[in-house]
């Protein structure tokens, strides 16, 4: 399949199954709230990267400047930030996306139970190949059709 070709999981926006030992989970395609969801916990890590920073300030000024760069940047970060990108490419961004997936379909699912299923299905390689299999080609970076062949 080329870059611009869409799976039938893509065109039909059907969840694909994943064998994870005696189970099978649905992976759904993840949504514009699962992705907000995304951007708000990249948000969080680095408000709490700001914070973490204060633990060595005694100074209360050099607190609230560092904690008013930590809010700024976190301000300034999207789905196609350089962070959020990144993110995506980390065991624990992985892992959420996955996650994000997963609990469509069983809504009682945790983010730690997920790991486990993750595990069972034969590790984080083997589960993002079929997550990448229902994502969505803009948030994976990659052009559309029409993009595609604007720059051919």
């Amino acid at each position: 399949m080329s870059k611009t070709d869409i799976s039938s999981a893509e065109l039909t926006a059907a969840p694909v199954e994943l064998k994870a030992g005696e189970r099978t989970y649905l992976m759904h395609p993840l949504t514009e709230k699962d992705f907000g969801e995304f951007e708000r916990w990249v948000r969080s890590l680095t408000i709490q990267t700001g914070r973490d920073a204060c633990e060595g300030i005694e100074d209360e000024e050099g607190r609230q400047e560092v904690l008013q760069a930590a809010f700024a940047a976190a301000a300034k970060i999207s789905l196609s930030s350089p962070e959020c990108k990144a993110s995506m490419r980390t065991v624990e961004g992985v892992q959420r996306l996955v996650w994000y997936s997963l609990r469509r379909g069983d809504g009682r699912l945790t983010l730690e139970k997920s790991r486990e299923v993750v595990n069972a299905a034969g590790g984080l390689g083997v589960v993002s190949a079929r997550l990448n299999e229902v994502m969505p080609k803009a948030a994976k970076g990659e052009p559309s059709k029409n993009e595609a062949a604007a720059v051919q």
